[in-house]
């Protein structure tokens, strides 16, 4: 073999062996992912204690923790015996047609009762952040009322309401 068939030779096998190699592809993957709107609350007890007829105030919390950018509204309905959000009432436990009243109220002043969408005002505009935020529930027992002695208690129904 002569040395210019030789060196086609090398040359053509040089071509064909880098063609066996495969060349450098690309391809693009699409990442996405969606934040849903999501929110989980809880509440705590609201425990007055002993009432004597002076009234008595205390408090407890919700807390709330929505996806940042969560409109929502915090509302909290009359409980099991009241007859209005103006008039919650607690009820005898051993006399359950006994009765002591109180309220809820969204201020530490005392002036905004906690409502729900049938009277009072529910907490409205909150947003949230991502992060817990606490709310706190002002709760009062009037005065001079005469119910008899005993244990005393109602359930409110605390609900979120998106906007």
């Amino acid at each position: 073999m002569r040395t210019i068939e030789r060196l086609i030779l090398i040359t053509i096998l040089s071509v064909l062996s880098q063609a066996a190699y495969a060349t450098t592809v690309t391809q693009t993957i699409a990442i996405t992912a969606s934040v849903v709107s999501s929110c989980t609350i809880s509440a705590g007890t609201l425990d007055f204690g002993n009432y004597t007829s002076a009234q008595l105030t205390a408090n407890a919390t919700i807390t709330i923790t929505c996806t940042n950018g969560t409109g929502y509204s915090i509302a909290i309905n009359k409980g099991v015996a009241g007859t209005s959000i103006g008039n919650r009432l607690m009820t005898n436990i051993s006399q359950p047609g006994v009765t002591l009243q109180y309220n809820l109220y969204h201020d530490a002043g005392f002036a905004g009762t906690w409502g729900d969408l049938t009277g009072g005002i529910p907490l409205y505009g909150q947003m949230g952040n991502g992060a817990v935020q606490t709310y706190t529930v002002y709760g009062r027992i009037p005065a001079n009322q005469t119910s008899p002695i005993g244990s005393y208690s109602d359930t409110v129904v605390v609900t979120f309401l998106p906007p």
